[in-house]
């Protein structure tokens, strides 16, 4: 194999390497804003022993984007910045025990789960809340959500409300909207220091990640994790890359993409110089 193909080769496997590096890559929030912890949890599920809740997409990845199923139960389900924006699910027992195993894993596909007879989908999506203002000591946000429907015609989950923990180590509680709008961090702020605070919930249990061995054995204390709530009046920030290592300053992206591109400039340099070689050589020669 002539040398230039040979380099041109190496050039592609690395570049490869490289895009496959920043598509695994943590994400950083955008400049002004804080990454906050963000879990949910159904606070009646208890009241459908005949039915298993199921979340997915769900994980509490924050790199890797994950097809995970999670169960819920009764500990909060954490959902990652990769996580997704889970759909809640519920499966009569029976089945779920026939076909927990054709959606075990972290490449679960919907139709594995549609599949299932029986299975009931809500047309709510958990809306998860992964940032905050960077003025704002918010440290994490919890949804509790409520099962309004589930029987045979079909089901239906709805947010009841949310609670935001600060960095002093306070949880502030309040009920969703009307509208299913959730209250802010800023009125959650205002209650805490206001006369009457002492009346904030106390914090739940530590969010659990969901588990990729689907257990529908129940868990202790609060109740399960994975309904769907409706958009917030607080816009979660996309995640952003800039800015992030000397690459990323220097390019205004990720620090593996710049890299990549600097890689290339430094490969076309060294061909350029190579041709010049030659050049030289044939005119001395």
């Amino acid at each position: 194999m002539p040398k230039l193909l040979r380099l041109v080769v190496l050039c592609v496997a690395w570049m490869c390497l490289l895009l496959d590096s920043a598509a695994h890559a943590d994400l950083a929030p955008d400049p002004g804003w804080r990454r906050i912890s963000y879990s949910f949890s159904i606070e009646n599920t208890q009241a459908y022993g005949d039915y298993v809740f199921l979340a997915y997409p769900c994980s509490s990845s924050n790199g890797r984007p994950m097809f995970t199923v999670a169960v819920v139960t009764g500990a909060p389900v954490t959902v990652g910045s990769r996580g997704g924006m889970p759909r809640i699910y519920a499966v009569p027992k029976a089945e779920y025990e026939k076909s927990k195993e054709s959606i075990a894993g972290d490449d679960v596909r919907t139709a594995a789960i549609k599949a299932i007879p029986g299975v009931l989908e809500s047309s709510f999506r958990v809306q998860p809340m992964h940032g905050v203002g960077e003025d704002q000591p918010i440290d994490g946000a919890h949804d509790v959500l409520k099962v309004v429907k589930c029987d045979k015609t079909g089901l239906e989950v709805a947010p009841s409300k949310v609670r935001y923990h600060t960095l002093k180590g306070k949880t502030v509680e309040l009920a969703y909207g009307s509208g299913g709008q959730r209250p802010s961090p800023a009125q959650a702020l205002a209650k805490g220091t206001s006369p009457d605070s002492s009346a904030a919930a106390s914090a739940p249990p530590a969010p659990t990640a969901p588990p990729n061995a689907l257990d529908a054995s129940p868990a202790p204390s609060n109740p399960p994790s994975s309904a769907v709530p409706t958009p917030s009046a607080i816009p979660t920030p996309a995640a952003s890359t800039t800015g992030r290592g000397c690459g990323g300053c220097m390019m205004g992206g990720s620090e593996p993409g710049a890299g990549a591109v600097i890689f290339l400039a430094s490969f076309a340099c060294l061909l350029r110089r190579r041709g010049s070689r030659r050049w030289l050589d044939r005119v001395r020669g």
